[in-house]
């Protein structure tokens, strides 16, 4: 299969899904694995079907230096367990776009400036797809052909 192909399969599956609430995609994998590039791909395939699609990203939802370096500048378990906010992910963003509610937020932290940096969304029922370390999803994550890294919380 060509990644054109891929695009167009995951492209048609994901229509498919119908849903009273955005449908969630979550897209998971390791540094420089191709996450935005296929989270880009995705995006502008749908855009074409004529879908509206809202994006965001687990680099909004960092923790401070202060917790993301406790346990060291260089350590592999700082890095896994303490880089990321999860549960602000899954309360501000995740859960209510599960739920249908369509205010919520799509970054909380501004790594950069090292700051609270809080930017909130308020729209209609779109598609929404989310790159990053985790993804939390809704139980119908299955659908997705193991593309969504289905934690479930």
């Amino acid at each position: 299969m060509t990644r054109r192909q891929l695009i167009t399969h995951l492209t048609k599956r994901i229509i498919e899904i119908e849903k009273d609430s955005p449908v969630l995609i979550g897209i998971d994998g390791v540094d420089a694995s191709g996450k935005t590039s296929l989270a880009d791909e995705l995006q502008q395939a749908l855009k074409n079907s004529g879908r509206e699609i809202n994006r965001a990203s687990i680099d909004g939802f960092h923790n401070s230096k202060k917790v993301r370096y406790a346990q060291g500048d260089d350590s592999p378990e700082g890095y896994y367990q303490d880089s990321f906010n999860y549960e602000l992910v899954k309360s501000r963003l995740l859960d209510p776009l599960s739920l249908g509610n369509l205010e919520y937020t799509t970054q909380s932290f501004d790594h950069q400036a090292d700051r609270d940096f809080y930017a909130h969304s308020k729209g209609s029922k779109k598609h929404y797809t989310h790159h990053g370390w985790y993804f939390f999803a809704p139980p119908r994550a299955d659908r997705l052909l193991g593309l969504i890294n289905f934690l479930g919380h």
